[in-house]
């Protein structure tokens, strides 16, 4: 980061946009190899870990060695996957047709996370929602409790029974009553951190896609209990063990990514562009952070500025950035060199103001 950048230079958006012109083009050949190379070798690796009595006979300590190592390593590339479902959001209404079957087919369905519910993430990059109470995917944590921060953490570990929940009994029930329907389109049909947020009500055509995906959801579980009546469910039962564990492990590392993207800085007013620039986060440096901000969560400021660049070109976008914006360009300060010191800010700050309304803020 320079060191004469400031957050009060002039940004001009013109002269960025510029420097990326020619990176809005996804590949489609990206997109396919990385996820599907993903997904295969996650439900190889989920599947062998499921059955390792069968295969593995050697002594019991080794067992759970290699049980432990593979959990993390498929919780990782599960996680990597769950990714794709941001992209499907930002890609154009009309492309990659067969790319979305495919990704709700081999994980929104099966782990229970259609790409319907990610839809509020269009309202997280309008910028006259973002950081309001439009947007669903920001909390303003400087006005809340370090509580909340605890809570988003450890609530990974109710989602996937909340999830089996949401898709057997409420989708059901909806179906049968419209007025309850609405209801849990508004209420229970996003991915939200604002457990306040509501959505609005989907068009004809929204709608069809949705009962689609939810009745899919309702098939899955449907079939997965009636393995549990059958002969079958001596396999079962550590199948669907292992499941829960795995989604709430994805749960939990994508709630401590979610927490260090942003610097949540916004009293849920107006946020001007800059200040929402500066409220984001990017994390340049190579390694690690590959590994819990794949799929290029890494560039997470540079992605605000520019939705529509495909998270593959994300990183050439940031380096030409760097590299020709003015020595004092904002866009500098975007840069954060540690996942952990950035939850540790984001820790620090939370609760550091009052809001004249503490009532709204009960976290």
């Amino acid at each position: 980061m320079s060191n004469t950048a400031s957050p009060t230079a002039t940004f001009s958006l013109t002269e960025a946009r510029e420097i990326v012109s020619d990176l809005y083009v996804p590949n489609r050949w990206i997109y396919w190899l990385d996820y599907g190379l993903t997904i295969a070798v996650a439900h190889t690796l989920f599947l062998a870990l499921a059955s390792i009595t069968l295969w593995f006979d050697g002594p019991e300590s080794w067992k759970w060695a290699l049980l432990g190592v593979g959990y993390v390593i498929d919780v990782l590339l599960y996680y990597r996957g769950s990714i794709f479902i941001h992209e499907l959001t930002h890609l154009r209404v009309g492309t990659f047709n067969a790319f979305r079957v495919f990704w709700n087919a081999t994980y929104g369905v099966p782990l229970l996370v259609p790409s319907f519910l990610y839809f509020l993430h269009l309202d997280h990059h309008r910028r006259k929602c973002y950081g309001t109470r439009e947007d669903g995917e920001y909390v303003a944590l400087e006005y809340m409790s370090k509580w909340y921060i605890v809570l988003f953490l450890i609530a990974p570990l109710l989602l996937p029974a909340l999830a089996v929940f949401r898709f057997l009994v409420l989708s059901s029930v909806g179906w049968l009553i419209p007025a309850f329907r609405r209801q849990v389109h508004r209420a229970r049909s996003s991915l939200a951190m604002d457990l306040r947020y509501e959505r609005p009500l989907p068009t004809a055509a929204g709608l069809r896609m949705i009962l689609l995906q939810e009745a899919s959801c309702f098939l899955w579980i449907v079939g997965v209990i009636f393995l549990l009546t059958t002969s079958l469910r001596t396999m079962a039962i550590p199948l669907l063990i292992q499941g829960y564990a795995t989604l709430a492990g994805i749960a939990m590392l994508n709630g401590f990514r979610a927490l260090i993207t942003h610097r949540w800085s916004g009293d849920e007013t107006h946020m001007t562009f800059l200040q929402q620039l500066l409220d984001s986060v990017n994390f340049p440096r190579r390694g690690i952070g590959e590994i819990w901000a794949p799929v290029g969560q890494r560039f997470h400021a540079t992605h605000h500025l520019f939705p529509s660049i495909p998270y593959h070109n994300l990183g050439i976008a940031h380096r030409r950035l760097i590299a020709q914006l003015p020595e004092d360009s904002p866009y500098r300060l975007t840069a954060s060199y540690s996942g952990w010191k950035s939850f540790a800010d984001v820790w620090q700050r939370a609760g550091s103001r009052r809001h004249e309304n503490p009532i709204r803020w009960l976290f």
